[in-house]
């Protein structure tokens, strides 16, 4: 039988994920990276959270949270974007493994192509806790 999480559950468990990316003294960030992420790919770009990050899950549905106003990048390399990571400024991963595209990823970007010195910039971002 399949584990299958309740509305409040898929809520609870995605506030403690989205929470710790408020960990530490000051924001937390988003890392864009070429494929291969921070085990093996090049930093493209950071861009910075709010601080606190996220609402609260199940404000806009079950097991959802937005981002607040992220703060835009300056990219450090060059490269295609194909991988990122989510940070707390305390330095551990809190989510790794997301894809980059121009469209059907984790983050969609209008252009994965990125230079040294391109601004990155995330007009929204959730993080969904699903049921199953």
């Amino acid at each position: 039988m399949a584990l299958t999480l309740g509305n409040g559950s898929r809520n609870a468990a995605c506030n403690g994920v989205v929470d710790l990316v408020d960990a530490g003294d000051t924001a937390g960030t988003l890392k864009i990276y070429t494929a291969g992420g921070s085990g093996g790919g090049t930093l493209l770009c950071t861009v910075a959270y709010a601080d606190p990050a996220f609402g609260s899950a199940g404000s806009v549905g079950t097991g959802v949270a937005t981002a607040f106003t992220m703060v835009d990048g300056t990219c450090v390399a060059s490269g295609t974007a194909a991988a990122a990571e989510i940070y707390p400024s305390t330095g551990t991963a809190v989510i790794t493994g997301l894809t980059v595209g121009t469209s059907g990823s984790d983050i969609n970007l209008t252009n994965t192509t990125i230079a040294t010195g391109d601004i990155v910039g995330i007009s929204s971002f959730t993080v969904t806790m699903p049921a199953a």
